[in-house]
């Protein structure tokens, strides 16, 4: 028993010392790099505007198209093997821009898909698309409308939606910024409700914040602005919103 307790006493002490040690090593600093080089992962994309990856370290990209209602969702390996899930969708041309397709999320198989132009959400069961198949059927898609109800709420005037980003709440709810409103709102995972979650200000008189980016980092949503018309230094911001819709 005792030369047990020794040889355990032992085991500690030596444990304690490599600790002792490793604490007092200084780490090695990492250099800063001199250059970065991009390399082309993927080419020939049309116009993408967002992307997610799945766990499978794919990416699935929304594309706008060239504006005659092409848009489309196309997914990626890790190789750089590029298939379209899905083309069809409306795009369009405006102020010099294509108009359309908004951002994707994925999660357990399936795709959510924003169209911020008709403010609608789509949704694909994506768990067994694999590199080369044929295409889905855009006609076939489930979707939902979001722009009526954002509109009948009257946050803007003129009255205005455009559903831009979406990530996973704690909850399991989808959390949407809606550029066009100016403010987040949350999907019910059972039933699909749509509900106002939090406004965000104006950037500043008569202009309007416009949200574009929304995650969450685990406590609390964190929202990229990019400001309205005409685009004054210092307009766009960046802010949190806890569980509760606070907004600061």
């Amino acid at each position: 028993m005792k030369n047990r307790y020794h040889t355990l006493a032992s085991l500690i002490g030596i444990t304690l010392l490599g600790w002792v040690v490793s604490c007092n090593e200084k780490e090695e600093p990492v250099p800063e790099p001199e250059q970065l080089t991009a390399t082309a992962f993927v080419e020939q994309l049309r116009a993408p505007i967002g992307f997610t990856i799945d766990n499978k370290g794919q990416l699935w990209v929304t594309e706008a198209g060239t504006g005659k209602n092409d848009a489309a969702i196309v997914m990626i390996t890790s190789q750089g093997t590029k298939t379209v899930v899905v083309s069809g969708f409306p795009s369009v041309i405006a102020n010099g821009a294509i108009e359309g397709m908004s951002h994707p999320l994925y999660q357990d198989g399936k795709l959510y898909v924003l169209h911020g132009v008709s403010g609608t959400l789509y949704t694909l069961d994506v768990s067994a698309f694999k590199a080369g198949d044929t295409p889905m059927s855009f006609a076939g898609l489930k979707k939902e409308d979001l722009g009526t109800y954002v509109k009948t709420l009257k946050l803007t005037d003129p009255l205005n939606s455009n559903p831009y980003d979406l990530t996973l709440g704690p909850d399991g709810n989808l959390y949407i910024a809606d550029a066009g409103a100016n403010a987040i709102f949350k999907r019910d995972k059972t039933t699909g409700t749509l509900s106002l979650f939090a406004r965000l200000p104006d950037a500043a008189t008569k202009v309007e914040a416009v949200p574009t980016g929304i995650v969450f980092d685990g406590t609390r949503f964190l929202i990229t602005t990019l400001s309205g018309f005409p685009f004054t230094a210092g307009n766009a911001k960046m802010y949190q919103i806890t569980i509760d819709g606070t907004v600061s």
